[in-house]
């Protein structure tokens, strides 16, 4: 982070040389001094953002601010299903689930949507199967089967709806959103994903409908199965170590 004397253009206590851009051989600045009259309006407010440094003896831009962040990240899944035997030659299942889950980066800067990491994103659906059983006779028997589900992504950067672009004064963009800016040597302003991203609604729909017919004799016979059910694999580049394992069942 830079110092609040850097976020005044004071650099007199950095080893850094601040150069004069508006001369044709980039002289510094006397004192390493950016004159209050050279600073850009909208850049003070900018640089306003950055918190003040919170860890000693660290030098402007070098790891000096520590702080904790959160995220919340609610997972919570509600399924509903029911099975019903009409007759001896009807019976169907049918099941209801739903999550609204989403996580949120909470901002850690004193304004929301000005730090690297503050967004918000939702990854809420429903989705409704069934399935029904006929019997027409013992040897033939119908087995369809409907799904439909309906889900949305969004993605928001923290400062979405903020105003904080009409609020600094950025012409051009806008208004409702916040600015990302890249200093080099420094933390970044603004989240650097999608300033923001929406998928609403996404809809599926999937029918199926099989026909089992047996015809003759069918021996009884044992069949073995093997299938990975789960785990992880991992590998890296050659430059280092590898590790995983993989969960079979067998049948």
């Amino acid at each position: 982070m830079p110092t609040p004397a850097n976020t005044r253009g004071d650099f007199s206590g950095s080893t850094r040389i601040i150069r004069d851009p508006g001369t044709a051989a980039r002289t510094p600045f006397p004192g390493n001094l950016i004159p209050a009259g050279r600073l850009d309006s909208i850049g003070v407010k900018v640089a306003a953002f950055y918190p003040v440094p919170n860890v000693p003896g660290q030098p402007s831009g070098n790891a000096n601010f520590r702080t904790n962040g959160s995220t919340k990240e609610p997972s919570d899944v509600y399924v509903g299903r029911l099975d019903h035997v009409f007759n001896a030659a009807n019976r169907a299942y049918g099941r209801l689930l739903t999550s609204a889950g989403g996580p949120v980066d909470s901002p850690v800067w004193a304004t929301p949507g000005t730090d690297p990491f503050h967004r918000t994103r939702e990854n809420g659906y429903y989705n409704a199967a069934g399935t029904w059983f006929h019997n027409y006779r013992p040897a033939l028997i119908n087995e369809f089967r409907a799904s439909f589900d309906r889900r949305k992504f969004i993605n928001r950067v923290g400062s979405a709806y903020t105003n904080l672009n009409q609020t600094l004064g950025l012409k051009g963009v806008n208004p409702q959103f916040g600015p990302r800016v890249t200093v080099v040597g420094y933390a970044q302003i603004g989240e650097g994903s999608n300033h923001e991203r929406l998928q609403v609604p996404i809809w599926g729909i999937h029918l199926v409908n099989h026909v089992l017919w047996v015809k003759g004799t069918v021996p009884p016979r044992a069949v073995p199965d093997a299938a990975p059910t789960g785990g992880h694999l991992g590998f890296d580049d050659g430059m280092g170590r590898h590790q995983g394992y993989r969960v079979v069942h067998v049948a």
